[in-house]
């Protein structure tokens, strides 16, 4: 059982790192009223390794997320329609054969504490005292190997976060596209001293049919098993 939990954690973590109930504290900043109702996005990011990785993402509006990843693992995260901020995650593993499955409030029990937005829309939300601004497309775009960067993405804003006076992280650049509601580049801010470091780029994203089968629960492929993670972090179900 620790081993599932231990593999799971790990799996809802990686997903926060590119990224409390939703709306998450700061998810204002980054305006999704106008988003498509359904669509399909292809980025890199830079990881905590310093490598750039691949995600791919499926999301209908505010209810959906398919995120799959360079290691070929797949998460499904659905929002429960009875009650506000509650969502089923679903991690398919295709190199052990597993479906696991967890609801949030599980999920928060073992420490856990993965919020939509930063699934859904690619980015976490700033944290409390980071301050937002439209600024001007900066005057230099970071560039990096292995993200391949299309000259026709879609339109987008472009919004400088700045931390409080005295914090040790420098200010992000953010352009972010009310359409598909995900930024289209996140990048450390030029100073003096430093050229701007690209940390994310979208290489590509469209509006897909709601309908899609991206956008539907995994089913039990043959020769999987599946896991019910609720029943190992709380066997009483309350």
């Amino acid at each position: 059982m620790r081993l599932r939990l231990a593999a799971l954690a790990a799996w809802v973590y990686s997903g926060v790192a590119l990224g409390a109930a939703a709306p998450a504290p700061g998810a204002e900043a980054f305006d999704v009223s106008a988003e498509a109702p359904a669509v399909h996005l292809l980025a890199r990011y830079r990881g905590g390794d310093g490598r750039w990785h691949r995600l791919e993402a499926w999301r209908r509006g505010e209810t959906f997320v398919h995120r799959r990843t360079d290691d070929g693992s797949d998460l499904y995260v659905e929002a429960d329609p009875a009650y506000a901020g509650h969502y089923r995650y679903r991690v398919l593993d295709p190199r052990r054969k597993v479906l696991i499955e967890v609801d949030r409030t599980n999920l928060l029990r073992i420490g856990v504490f993965s919020d939509w937005f930063s699934l859904a829309h690619l980015i976490k939300p700033p944290a409390a005292g980071v301050r937002v601004e439209a600024v001007p497309p900066p005057a230099v775009l970071a560039q990096a190997d292995g993200a391949a960067l299309d000259a026709a993405m879609p339109a987008c804003e472009w919004l400088r976060l700045l931390p409080q006076p005295g914090a040790v992280d420098a200010p992000l650049d953010v352009c972010w596209s009310k359409t598909y509601a995900v930024p289209v580049r996140v990048q450390v801010a030029a100073r003096d001293d430093e050229a701007p470091a690209l940390l994310m780029a979208l290489e590509s994203a469209q509006t897909v049919d709601a309908a899609s089968d991206a956008l539907l629960p995994p089913p039990l492929a043959p020769g999987y098993s599946y896991i019910d993670a609720n029943a190992d972090i709380d066997p009483a179900g309350d």
